[in-house]
């Protein structure tokens, strides 16, 4: 069964073989294409030119096309002049990419994947002729792996890629000093994948170029992952609290010229980097919790004639959300700056519950209790009606799901519920100004 994020996969590796080419997962039929013009005409990223190339050589067709503005026909105020065109400024094509990271003092190498295509321009017969001025060119994939040694030196080494004609390693290593958010011994280390190859004439100059370049980095004894060198006293609340939820995620690698990409394991112990000219992250789907203990159906609510019949319904909700409250004030956080942000969070969310427990008592009023009633029933005939487009179902079908509500959504209305009933009061239990932040799923 197809499934949406297969879909989502191929559509992203379409995207990449459009744009950049086949990678080194790609099919052979990919691997030994044959296109109709010259490469850096048919794709639009992802090679490296010559180092030593010309100006020309290194920029695109379009680079120097500035912004074209037609002059008004006609002039009614100051407003309506003309602005000056903006200066065209020359994108050139890169000569290197490379990566950033941090390792242990006990990493002596790292294992690396050089990986390219070069393409060769085809006569008519089919045959490789590198001087033969042609509309036709076959790709050859090219694969080199190899032990780097970090060797202690104060500039950059260089090394010669085998077999690559001109390709070359420029590899920095230097401590890290200054910060003790890092293991003692640690060391910053740079490798760059450069073209040296010759430049080569006009016609032929794409066979100078490397294609779909990518660099991938294996270390046994793992990356340190990057600290957030920014002080913590943060001003911005979404900052502060982005910093707290995201404590656990790292930053592993850092792209030159190119994105990167880390692949840590379940404990967030990354051996595997690499260069990315397209990058891509999956984000964790968000699904509403489930509460076996409280009835979150609309019709089910709406059926329910009294306030207390409601009660006994949803408010074991009140009793849920304490629980989840008090279990994460359990949890310690040894920079204190996130430990006040998380009890910020928690004063919020406790005040939240306060105000869902008022809003269920609210329904003692008879218009309240109606109000909220309606507001389920109405939300349930909405629901049943979109269900049913494109079907010959009728909303009342047996076949036709029951709407249900999330569990953040029936707190949100509980919630309000005071506040709107009693527009010209605070409708926090506390009297206190209430953020609506802190409502959970």
């Amino acid at each position: 069964m197809t499934t949406s994020a297969a879909v989502r996969q191929k559509l992203v590796e379409a995207l990449s073989l459009d744009l950049v080419g086949p990678d080194a997962t790609a099919d052979d039929h990919y691997q030994s294409e044959i296109i109709s013009q010259a490469p850096s005409k048919w794709y639009l990223t992802g090679f490296l030119v010559p180092y030593e190339a010309s100006v020309q050589d290194r920029s695109g067709d379009t680079a120097d096309e500035g912004l074209e503005l037609d002059a008004p026909t006609s002039r009614s105020s100051e407003d309506e002049n003309t602005p000056e065109t903006a200066s065209a400024r020359k994108a050139l094509f890169p000569s290197s990419i490379g990566l950033s990271f941090l390792i242990g003092d006990k990493t002596t190498s790292v294992d690396l994947e050089v990986y390219w295509g070069d393409y060769l321009p085809l006569k008519s017969d089919g045959k490789s002729e590198n001087k033969a001025k042609t509309d036709r060119w076959q790709r050859q994939r090219q694969l080199q792996r190899l032990s780097v040694t970090l060797t202690d030196s104060p500039k950059p080494i260089t090394l010669d890629v085998p077999h690559s004609d001109g390709l070359k390693l420029a590899i920095s290593n230097r401590p890290v000093n200054g910060t003790t958010k890092l293991p003692a011994g640690t060391r910053a280390i740079s490798i760059f994948l450069i073209n040296h190859r010759r430049p080569k004439p006009d016609c032929e100059k794409d066979t100078g170029f490397i294609f779909q370049a990518q660099l991938t980095i294996h270390n046994r004894d793992g990356f340190i992952p990057r600290p957030d060198l920014r002080d913590r006293q943060i001003e911005d609340d979404d900052e502060r609290i982005a910093d707290l939820q995201y404590r656990d995620d790292y930053e592993f690698a850092c792209g030159h010229n190119v994105s990167a990409l880390a692949f840590p394991d379940a404990r967030s112990h990354c051996t595997q980097i690499c260069t990315a000219w397209i990058p891509t992250a999956e984000v964790e789907k968000v699904i509403a919790t489930d509460l076996p203990t409280v009835e979150l159906g609309m019709e089910k609510i709406a059926d329910a004639e009294t306030a207390e019949s409601i009660r006994t319904l949803i408010s074991p909700m009140v009793q849920v959300y304490t629980d989840w409250i008090a279990q994460q004030s359990t949890i310690q956080l040894a920079d204190s700056s996130r430990a006040e942000t998380a009890a910020e969070l928690l004063r919020r969310a406790t005040i939240v519950n306060q105000r869902i427990a008022a809003g269920l008592q609210a329904l003692d009023e008879p218009d309240v209790l109606t109000t909220f009633r309606m507001a389920n029933r109405s939300s349930s005939i909405a629901l049943r009606q979109r269900s049913i487009h494109n079907t010959d179902l009728s909303p009342v079908d047996v076949k036709v799901k029951a709407p249900t509500w999330r569990p953040f959504q029936l707190a949100f209305l509980l919630m309000n519920l005071v506040g709107i009933a009693q527009p010209t009061t605070l409708d926090s239990p506390r009297g206190e100004a209430v953020p609506t932040a802190g409502c959970g799923n």
